[in-house]
């Protein structure tokens, strides 16, 4: 949490380290210089006994760290000692177990020359705490961990004899487990924010995902539809246009309608990439209302077809008309595509939850056997069917033909 920030103010964590090893450092020398209480004035120094006390056997407990004056003036070993304790906590967000080694390991050493438990109790805190809460490892080993530092460092003082009464160890346990504690939270508030992170970054993967699916479901529609009709009017064209020229030019003219409409869709489909809104994506506007024209297109490339609508006919909004619309379109193309010159039945019923489609056609001219469920179109077909909850049912028939029924249900939203 510290180290979070800081970082927003664009501090580095090794800077706040150092600056935090250097201030415990100092304040602590201080102490020992001067054999301070930290909330009190300059005291005598009892003489006598490891940890003071004359020849009453008194002796001058620091208040909440529970330590008491050491027998003299600290050596240079013990600065030494209490200078690397300190300076371990300058890597405390790279390597929070070294960190928390460092200070046992120094701490220890220093509290068996006898001096003041509190300022080395401050800077086990802030190891217990940086352990606990930065170590990569599962979260039960840093907390055993820092069990364990305290646990030696408690050995280290009851070995030299310090004179501590039980509230004084109570106060030192409780620090102690107030550090883990502390620790273990920010820890598990910055593992769950990490959790929603990745979260938003694989749900914003999947709509991604989900919006390349949809443009390439579009774009194999528009082009697959439309191409297909020129395919055919172009050939259609070519055999008559020397023995009939106006029957050419009609099929030219057809051929200049569908490129058109084309050019149109995909227009309106690149708008939709280009658009700067931030909320839902516009789909291409089509829909069963521009069917009869969608009809007449195959009509006018040569396949036989006819329409029926039953049912109370309504205005079909949202995805489930651009749905129906494209099932209708890509069943059409593979009519022609498959069965040249077949005859086919659209019919369109409407009920009162659903919209049921049926595109059925004989053999044709030239039927291409196929089975139920291949090729791409089918696929996307599918695929647009159980993105809203219908049903599909697409195979050949008996009579070397083919069927392709849908069931939309009119609330669907997605």
């Amino acid at each position: 949490m510290d180290r979070l920030r800081f970082k927003a103010f664009g501090v580095p964590p090794f800077m706040v380290d150092v600056t935090l090893a250097v201030l415990l450092g100092a304040v602590g020398m201080w102490q020992l210089a001067g054999q301070r209480d930290p909330f009190g004035d300059r005291r005598p120094r009892p003489g006598g006994g490891a940890f003071g006390g004359g020849a009453d056997g008194g002796q001058a407990p620091f208040p909440g760290g529970g330590g008491t004056f050491g027998p003299g003036e600290p050596d240079t070993l013990t600065y030494v000692l209490f200078g690397m304790c300190a300076a371990s906590v300058a890597v405390r967000s790279k390597f929070p177990l070294l960190t928390l080694a460092g200070v046992t390991a120094f701490g220890a050493a220093y509290l068996e020359t006898g001096q003041p438990v509190f300022p080395v109790l401050i800077i086990v805190l802030v190891a217990v705490y940086s352990a606990v809460a930065d170590s990569a490892l599962p979260r039960l080993v840093p907390i055993l961990l820092s069990l364990a530092s305290g646990a030696i460092l408690g050995s280290a003082i009851w070995l030299n004899d310090g004179p501590r009464t039980n509230a004084q160890w109570a106060m030192d346990a409780a620090w102690i487990l107030a550090a883990i504690f502390l620790g273990d939270s920010v820890r598990s508030r910055r593992e769950t924010a990490e959790q929603l992170e990745r979260s938003r970054e694989e749900e914003e993967r999947r709509r991604v995902s989900d919006e390349r699916l949809r443009i390439a479901r579009e774009l194999h529609d528009v082009v697959g539809h439309n191409i297909s009709l020129i395919n055919v009017q172009a050939g259609a064209g070519a055999h008559v246009l020397y023995s009939d020229p106006a029957q050419a030019r009609e099929t030219f003219d057809n051929i200049r309608t569908a490129s058109h409409e084309t050019l149109q869709e995909l227009r309106s489909l690149v708008g939709v990439l280009r658009d700067p809104a931030t909320g839902e994506s516009r789909a291409p506007t089509v829909g069963l209302d521009a069917l009869e024209q969608l009809i007449k297109g195959f009509v006018d490339a040569g396949q036989d077809v006819t329409l029926e609508v039953t049912g109370n006919k309504r205005h079909v909004s949202g995805i489930v008309d651009l749905s129906a619309y494209r099932i209708l379109q890509e069943a059409l193309t593979n009519t022609v595509r498959h069965a040249p010159k077949a005859k086919v039945r659209v019919t369109v019923t409407y009920g009162e939850n659903d919209v049921s489609l049926a595109v059925t056609n004989d053999s044709g001219d030239a039927a291409t056997p196929r089975e139920a469920g291949g090729g791409h179109g089918l696929v996307g077909m599918r695929e647009r069917v159980i993105a809203i909850g219908g049903r599909l049912d697409a195979g050949p028939d008996a009579n070397g033909g083919f069927h392709v029924r849908a069931v939309l249900p009119l609330g669907a939203t997605s």
